[in-house]
Order: structure tokens, then C-alpha cells, then sequence
């Protein structure tokens, strides 16, 4: 905008120049100036030849079977400066389910119930497998703990050798407890269990097979866009990992599964119970809540079991919240035993028939006031 003016006032100072030189007419005879010898001219330097201009290299598409491996690597390797990856369950967690599932691994094999011992250990190992993906520097430690001590453990449920077992056992507990401190943390020590952390299910003697072993997780078919893909193509292939439950991929795999799951589930449906006994129907309600929220996250990660969780959720548990709602004492009383039942139909049709619920015996959380006035 500066630039405007400046060229207007050259342009009209330029013409008033050869305005002025046109009409200075003075005379009508003019003498002629003398003339002057034009100065020698210098002969310019030689030009140098300018360089050759190189040609840059071509810089080459991404390809799509290259944003694919990318979102593989991102899903497979723990990488904590990524958020998603940094919030999975570190050891800490872990090792709380962990240790509940070793308790109740030693109650079940007491009361004879080898089914749900060696439910309990195959969980506890499925659990330890996330450890192992989220804290990948201790993934040897707790594989060769595994296979030191609890090999022998499962061996002993497996043959259901009572006095096998008791010695497998104490040798995994003093085994963990060397862990413990080799690893900086002393203090916590495991002892064989007095009490069950899980007093909501029955532990004792059935006839129930064990559970079959885990299968394997392939990658699921996946067909990437052929040449370089689009910000669309991406973000679709991004999307597609992300909505799409692939056990194949580590950070998939390691989210909860129905065992993780029913583990809080039951605690949760055992609170509102007590929680009702005590009158404090709030709460009650609140905990139900939390379980059905729960409950959502194993038909994602278990969508084979989804149709089957929602009917449990909108038939038998809907006539708890009806009830809770509606403050009808009676009312619950006959719809939680109503629920414990089919709760219990439900593990004998999938293959958990040793997993038996029964109304707590004691609050699974003592350090809540059930009360809460």
C-alpha cells in the first residue's frame, strides 16, 4: 500500500521533466555543446558458468500397507508417552486380581471344587499376560515365575492331587515373596489366605469340568487400499482398529474379559445387596449401576457373549432396579434370588458351572459405610 504513492510521484516528477525539457525552446538558433570524448570502456569480467542445478529426489507416497503396519506397530508395542497406552493396568493392578485369584485358587482346591481352581489359576495367568504386555521389562520375570511355580500348581489341580498341590502352593507363595523383593518391593508379602476375597461365590466340592484352554488370537483379515491412500483412507483404517475388537493386536487383547469383568460384577451386585439391608437404597442403586456400565465393557470385548449379557441385564437384573427404585424390601429379596439363579444357569450353559454365586455373607469391601447415613 506504501509502494503506490512513491511510483504515482516518480511517474509524475518523470513527466514534468520531459514536459519542461520539451517547451525550454529559449531561441530559434540553439548552440550546439561541445562535445566530450566518451570515457574508455572496461571490459567486463568473464561470467563464471553457473553450477549445475541438481535434481531433487522424487519424495515417495505413503503407501497404505504403510499406514497399516504403523497403526499394527501402535496397537503391539507399549509406548507410555502414548495416553491410551499409558492408563492399561500397570502391576500394580494387576497384581490385585493377581493375588485374589491365587486366594481363591487355594480355597477351591480345600474344599475340593478343582473346577474353579483351576479357573481361578487360568484367569490369574490371563490377568498376569497384561503385565506382561504393559510393563514389558517384567515380562520375564513373570513368565519364569509362571512356569517355575505355577506350572507345578496346575499339574497338581490337573491330577487332583490335594498333597501335591499344598506343596506346589506354599513353594509359589515363598516364590512370589522372593520376587517381591528382588524386584524393591518387601513389603508385600502374600500369605496363604485365612478369609475369601470373594465370599459371594460358593466354594465348594461340584462336579463341573474345568475350564478348556485358551485358544490362540489371529490377526483378523485386514485389506488395506491399494496405492497412496487418502487423509480419508487413514482415518478409516485408524477408525476400523479402533471400533472393531481384534484380539490379534496386543493393546485389544489386553483389555478386560468376562473374568476380569464378572470379578468387579459380582462384587458390585453383592454391595447392593447388603447395601439394601442396610436401608440405603441410594447406594443400592448406585452399584448396579456401576455393574451394567461394567458389564458393557465385556459385550465389547466378548461380543460373542453380548446378546446373552443383555438378556440377563433386561430381564432378571431390570426386576432388581425396579425394585430398588420403587424402595420394595420384598420385592428385592425375590428378584435377587430370582437374578442369583439365573446368574448361575448362565455360567452352568457356558461352561462355568463351578462358578456359583450366593447372596455375601460379608461386604467384600469393609471399608465402606453401607449404611451411609
Amino acid at each position: 500500500m506504501r509502494k503506490k504513492p512513491i511510483g504515482i510521484a516518480s511517474l509524475i516528477l518523470a513527466l514534468a521533466l520531459t514536459v519542461a525539457a520539451c517547451t525550454n525552446t529559449g531561441t530559434t538558433t540553439t548552440t550546439t555543446a561541445p562535445t566530450t570524448t566518451a570515457a574508455p570502456t572496461t571490459t567486463a569480467a568473464p561470467t563464471t558458468a553457473a553450477a549445475p542445478t541438481t535434481t531433487a529426489a522424487p519424495v515417495e507416497g505413503v503407501t497404505a500397507l504403510q499406514v497399516q503396519q504403523l497403526i499394527m506397530d501402535t496397537f503391539n508395542t507399549s509406548n507410555r508417552d502414548l495416553t491410551l497406552w499409558d492408563i492399561q493396568p500397570g502391576l500394580g493392578t494387576v497384581m490385585i486380581e493377581y493375588g485374589k485369584r491365587f486366594a481363591m485358587t487355594k480355597q477351591a482346591a480345600d474344599a475340593g471344587d478343582w473346577g474353579m481352581a483351576q479357573y481361578q489359576l487360568k484367569e490369574q495367568i490371563e490377568i498376569q499376560e497384561v503385565g506382561e504386555a504393559t510393563r514389558p521389562g517384567k515380562a520375564e520375570l513373570l513368565a519364569s515365575f509362571e512356569h517355575t511355580y505355577l506350572d507345578p500348581v496346575t499339574d497338581a489341580i490337573v491330577a487332583m492331587d490335594k498333597s501335591a498341590f499344598d506343596s506346589a502352593y506354599e513353594a509359589a507363595v515363598t516364590g512370589c515373596n522372593q520376587c517381591h523383593v528382588g524386584t524393591g518391593h518387601a513389603y508385600v508379602r502374600f500369605q496363604t489366605p485365612t478369609t475369601s476375597p470373594q465370599a459371594f461365590l460358593v466354594a465348594a466340592a461340584s462336579e463341573s469340568a474345568a475350564p478348556g484352554p485358551e485358544g490362540s488370537h489371529e490377526l483378523a483379515p485386514w485389506t488395506a487400499p491399494e496405492g497412496t491412500p487418502t487423509l480419508d483412507d487413514a482415518k478409516a483404517m485408524i477408525t476400523d482398529r479402533m471400533n472393531n475388537i481384534d484380539r490379534g493386536l496386543t493393546l485389544w487383547n489386553i483389555q478386560p474379559g468376562l473374568g476380569t469383568i464378572m470379578m468387579e460384577y459380582g462384587q458390585r451386585f453383592a454391595l447392593a445387596k447388603l447395601a439394601v439391608d442396610a436401608g440405603n437404597w441410594d447406594h443400592a442403586a448406585y452399584q448396579i449401576k456401576e455393574a451394567v456400565e461394567y458389564q458393557e465393557v465385556g459385550e465389547t470385548t466378548r461380543p460373542a457373549n453380548a446378546d446373552l449379557l443383555k438378556t440377563f441385564e433386561q430381564g432378571p437384573l431390570q426386576a432388581v432396579v425396579d425394585a430398588i427404585n420403587a424402595k420394595d424390601k420384598a420385592a428385592f429379596e425375590t428378584s435377587y434370588a430370582s437374578a442369583i439363579a439365573a446368574c448361575n444357569a448362565c455360567h452352568g450353559m457356558t461352561g462355568h458351572g463351578y462358578v456359583r454365586f450366593q447372596a455375601p455373607p460379608v461386604s467384600p469391601l469393609a471399608f465402606l459405610d453401607l449404611a451411609g447415613n
